[in-house]
């Protein structure tokens, strides 16, 4: 195809090429309607993705074409796009043995993030962590089994930290490798009728897998405290301003400074609570905490609200808040209306729900709802 041919899609028989009865002429039609779609999407990526992914490029031999960290795909992430009879399928993977180890135990170190990144992509994710045999003789690796093969919503917390001490554990052994693949994947027919549209979809798609690709980047160091890290701010005093004194009684000033001494406190990284729920709960869609709660909540003394990340049955709200309720700074959790509807349909008035609030790296707080 010539230099100037615009993109407008990848039509059914770059899929059909791929089958079985696949010829040269088609495959050679196909190979470069992918050569098309792999430059324009490197071309239209976001600062951030350009600079995660710096190299682009076709594999003849597997008949993909892929975007990768390392202009050698395999020493670190890269991500394969598919072109087959029946799918689309955007891929990343970590094959390198070095790139595996380094991201695993990182995320290992911050296992409730490592849990937050994978399983905030969606349920149209799906990961695939394997454990293959090296031989030691011949160096052949050859597959021994699956670890985990299932889509992202079911990659529970609990499932999240064994499978992930197992495969960290299995890839530092020498016979041992265990790669990691991240999928998103289409129909083919919806696909190829998207025409460019495709193009932004997927360029999408790249932007929300970012903070796993650079899980396993080779300049990711010790934790993920650099994934969504919120940024410092510093105060200005401004002179010449005469504050307005006002008279207050000594019990105001007394809750005042102890709001103040609370929120400035150190406070855990997690925290279980169990509410007992009632029918103007279940009916306005909230949860009450305590006032001992709050704090963890609390940014600054004045903090009035604050968003959280709720997750639920293998979902995420990311439109839920926890108030500060007054005279008595109690915590409520307010939830989004996604959540607000799976706590009517999954609880009745006196059911007991468990809150297991956590602090994530760059100082989210995600809150997991369960039944108690």
């Amino acid at each position: 195809m010539s230099e100037t041919t615009q993109f407008t899609g990848l039509p059914m028989p770059v899929f059909t090429a791929f089958g079985w009865a696949g010829e040269a002429n088609a495959i050679k039609f196909a190979l470069e309607h992918l050569d098309l779609f792999i430059k324009t999407i490197y071309s239209n990526l976001s600062p951030q993705a350009k600079a995660a992914l710096p190299f682009w490029g076709m594999n003849q031999e597997a008949q993909t074409v892929y975007l990768a960290t390392n202009a050698d795909p395999e020493r670190g992430p890269y991500i394969a796009f598919y072109a087959r009879p029946m799918l689309f399928e955007m891929r990343i993977s970590i094959t390198d043995k070095a790139a595996i180890n380094r991201g695993l135990k990182t995320a290992e170190k911050s296992i409730n993030s490592w849990h937050h990144i994978i399983t905030e992509l969606g349920e149209d994710w799906h990961l695939h962590l394997q454990q293959n045999h090296i031989d030691e003789e011949s160096g052949e690796v050859s597959f021994y089994n699956d670890l985990y093969k299932d889509g992202v919503e079911k990659f529970d917390p609990e499932s999240c930290e064994t499978i992930t001490g197992r495969a960290a554990f299995l890839n530092s052994e020498v016979k041992w490798i265990t790669p990691v693949h991240l999928s998103y994947r289409l129909d083919s027919q919806l696909a190829a009728g998207m025409s460019n549209k495709l193009i932004n979809l997927v360029i999408e798609q790249i932007d929300k897998s970012l903070p796993f690709l650079k899980v396993f980047a080779r300049q990711q160091k010790g934790s993920l405290t650099s994934i969504g890290k919120s940024k410092s701010t510093t105060r200005t005093k401004k002179r010449g301003v005469t504050k307005k004194v006002t008279n207050k009684s000594e019990e105001e000033i007394k809750k005042a400074k102890g709001s103040k001494a609370a929120a400035e406190a150190p406070q855990p990284e997690e925290f279980s609570y169990t509410a007992s729920l009632k029918k103007l709960h279940l009916r306005k869609g909230f949860i009450n905490m305590t006032s001992k709660h709050w704090p963890f909540f609390a940014k600054t003394a004045r903090t009035e609200t604050r968003e959280v990340s709720v997750y639920y049955d293998g979902k995420y709200d990311e439109k839920s808040t926890v108030w500060r309720l007054q005279p008595d700074n109690v915590a409520r959790l307010v939830l989004g209306d996604e959540s607000h509807r799976w706590l009517e349909d999954n609880f009745s008035t006196d059911a007991r729900i468990q809150l297991q609030v956590v602090r994530l790296e760059g100082d989210k707080i995600q809150i997991r709802l369960q039944a108690a």
